[in-house]
């Protein structure tokens, strides 16, 4: 639909929200270019893109301000961290091993479900909470890799790192990744 359409009486809602006549005004005019022109037309979405762009990022300035002030947002980051605590007991990262159309190339690299590490994709508040809860990564997950290992021991801080050699739906972590913990300096208690 060509934005002269949006132009039109039976849309005059439109003419009433400042953000939609300040955008018209701003690309209202790319149509007749693509009319009376149309070797313009990537010149044309190019200009569009670029304003989509200027969109997005203000909504990422509005947006955090309105997650500010939805109810979940004014729990104290004390018992926001308890909540992801106990998430993290019955809600644990894994692979997905019994997928029907896994190709050879994912057979050494499982897909992942992220468990309660999704609570750090939630908010920059949560996510903030999340990062600097150290209980929450005292329980490293192998199978994410060395840098996950790595980001995981600078987040435990001075937390006790707790080994799980006893579940046998876990996989046994690599001799290199218990090197590089006992290396990290931490209390590690194995279960």
């Amino acid at each position: 639909m060509l934005l002269a359409g949006l132009l039109h009486p039976a849309n005059d809602y439109l003419y009433r929200n400042a953000y939609v006549s300040f955008i018209l005004s701003r690309i209202g005019h790319l149509d007749s270019s693509i009319l009376h022109s149309p070797n313009h037309s990537s010149q044309v979405l190019s200009k569009i893109d670029s304003e989509m762009k200027a969109l997005e990022r203000a909504i990422k300035i509005v947006l955090p301000r309105r997650n500010n002030l939805v109810p979940i947002a004014v729990l104290p980051p004390e018992v926001l961290a308890l909540v992801f605590r106990h998430l993290s007991e019955v809600w644990k990262p894994c692979s997905i091993v019994q997928s029907v159309n896994r190709m050879p190339s994912d057979w050494y690299h499982p897909p992942l479900k992220l468990g309660w590490i999704y609570v750090s994709h939630v908010s920059r508040h949560w996510r903030h909470v999340a990062l600097e809860t150290p209980r929450l990564w005292s329980s490293p997950v192998f199978m994410l890799g060395e840098s996950w290992l790595d980001a995981s021991l600078d987040r435990v801080k001075a937390a006790s790192i707790y080994l799980n050699v006893v579940d046998r739906r876990v996989p046994p972590p690599p001799a290199l990744y218990l090197k590089r913990i006992f290396e990290h300096g931490h209390l590690v208690e194995v279960k």
